[in-house]
């Protein structure tokens, strides 16, 4: 099966519907434990420091690798 760049596939049609099933999921299930906008923005504080941790370090690599590829295409071409 031969098909051309940026032609979608039925496995990947399906593997991204996947993706949003378990994300719209995951949602529902977050908000029906929440039941205050201190809950919300707080987590009940519930969150442990390893846990903080642990978010704090991704979002540092996610700007990190977001910047750094940046500035390799910037310097590279």
């Amino acid at each position: 099966m031969e098909t051309t760049l940026g032609t979608p596939t039925l496995s990947a049609i399906l593997f991204f519907g996947l993706i949003v099933a378990l994300t719209l999921a995951i949602t529902w299930w977050a908000a029906k434990r929440t039941r205050s906008t201190r809950e919300f923005y707080a987590a009940g504080r519930s969150v442990s420091a390893f846990q903080n941790g642990l978010a704090l370090a991704g979002d540092y690599m996610s700007a990190a690798s977001f910047l750094g590829i940046a500035g390799l295409v910037a310097l590279q071409g």
